[in-house]
């Protein structure tokens, strides 16, 4: 096992994204964008080199119904970019919402009847609303 484990190595040049019955592979290099499709069923396979990272986005949206913005973020131009950092943004506020969650969960187990738990559960639920506008303010 621990020499399976030096060899195991993740590509963040690769992402496979699937849906609808295909597969599409998105390979980025320097100044390039690979994609592989393969259509599952009939094992139909096609590979080429995309003009640029939206028409490799609109691709994957196209083939498989799955957004591929946060993969190819750093090369997207124009709306499909602002699109991008968007989501990205709103993906950090949920996560930063979840943990605010787990830790008023936690608050829950505490004794209520202390003015200190009353007040961080308090702080927690204003935070929350916070990032919930935060959200809010991007999705408008």
């Amino acid at each position: 096992m621990p020499t399976l484990m030096e060899s195991y190595a993740v590509l963040d040049m690769v992402a496979c994204f699937e849906g609808n019955n295909v597969s599409v592979d998105l390979i980025k290099t320097e100044n390039s964008i690979f994609v592989h499709r393969i259509n599952n069923s009939n094992k139909i396979e096609k590979f080429f080199e995309a003009k640029n990272a939206n028409e490799a986005l609109e691709y994957v949206k196209e083939q498989t119904g799955e957004d591929a913005s946060t993969f190819l973020i750093e090369s997207l131009e124009g709306e499909a970019a602002i699109i991008a950092e968007s989501n990205s943004k709103i993906e950090e506020y949920k996560a930063t919402i979840a943990f605010l969650k787990d830790q008023r969960e936690m608050l829950a187990e505490a004794d209520r009847s202390l003015p200190e738990i009353k007040d961080a559960d308090n702080f927690i639920l204003s935070e929350i609303k916070s990032w919930e506008d935060k959200i809010a303010e991007i999705n408008a």
